[in-house]
């Protein structure tokens, strides 16, 4: 029995041999097929050469992330170009940023307006908002001029909170306090507002906030009305936002006047009481 399983064991090598070889240039001509359909495919080559860039990039943060908690646990770790206000974090071998949400007094959080200091930028957005859907609205009918029912019409689908759900106000942290910015600073957020979208910070947004929008929206409109609107819209030389802002402005800029004390008077008063009576 002994010889005829050696036998056996023998063949069995002879014919896998063959076989696993027979695999191995299978596998060898699958992978110079793949290399030739890749060097005849431009976007293939490119797609490959940006998988192999990001590995790269991975495999370069991934060591200075090593090397930063090597340098924090020394004490040899450099700061100075982190963001201001970030902290480093051993755990992840990076600075991070921390962000509080925006203090908000109770009439901001309960009323049904937009606050005094969001007014004029609150404005400007809406103005836009309606000054693009009346550009969309002309190019649909080849420039010609949009009809007064169309105006009301586009008024009405733009003073929805829907159009406006995605402002919000947002508490300039002291990280990207700049030269245009102050710590602490309250400013709106949104697709069209003069701060833009990207301020590092954490944003109070959704709620009432979109509902306020709508409604200022429709006093803007009830206040100008849509063919004046219109018409200073085409006027070239015309400042749309400036005209139809000028009033919300006026209201963010004024400032409750400070009591002058009057020492003039008090003065007087004390005069008055250092006189002597006359001696009969």
């Amino acid at each position: 029995m002994r010889p005829v399983l050696l036998l056996a064991m023998v063949l069995a090598v002879l014919f896998l041999q063959p076989a696993a070889g027979k695999k191995k240039s299978k596998q060898s001509s699958e992978i110079e097929r793949m290399k030739a359909e890749l060097a005849a495919d431009p976007e293939l080559q490119r797609s490959a050469e940006r998988l192999d860039r990001r590995k790269r990039q991975q495999a370069q943060e991934a060591a200075a992330r090593k090397e930063n908690v090597r340098k924090h646990a020394a004490g040899e770790l450099d700061n100075a170009g982190a963001p201001d206000g970030s902290t480093f974090n051993p755990a992840t071998g990076m600075h991070e940023m921390h962000f509080a949400p925006p203090k908000m007094t109770d009439e901001e959080k309960k009323s049904e307006h937009i606050p005094d200091w969001a007014r004029c930028d609150t404005c400007a957005a809406i103005v836009e908002h309606l000054r693009v859907n009346i550009t969309v609205a002309e190019s649909h009918i080849s420039g010609r001029r949009v009809k007064e029912s169309q105006l009301i019409e586009i008024a009405e689908e733009t003073c929805t909170s829907d159009v406006f759900g995605q402002y919000g106000f947002k508490t300039v942290d002291k990280a990207n306090a700049g030269s245009k910015y102050k710590p602490g600073q309250k400013v709106l957020e949104g697709l069209y507002s003069p701060h833009g979208t990207k301020i590092a910070g954490f944003k109070q947004g959704g709620g009432s906030i979109p509902n306020r929008f709508a409604k200022m929206c429709t006093e803007i409109i009830g206040a100008f009305g849509e063919a004046e609107f219109y018409e200073l819209m085409k006027d070239p030389g015309a400042d749309l936002k400036g005209a139809v802002c000028v009033d919300f402005c006026k209201e963010a800029k004024l400032k409750p006047k400070k009591k002058r004390k009057r020492k003039r008077k008090r003065k007087r008063k004390r005069k008055r009481k250092r006189k002597k009576k006359p001696e009969l």
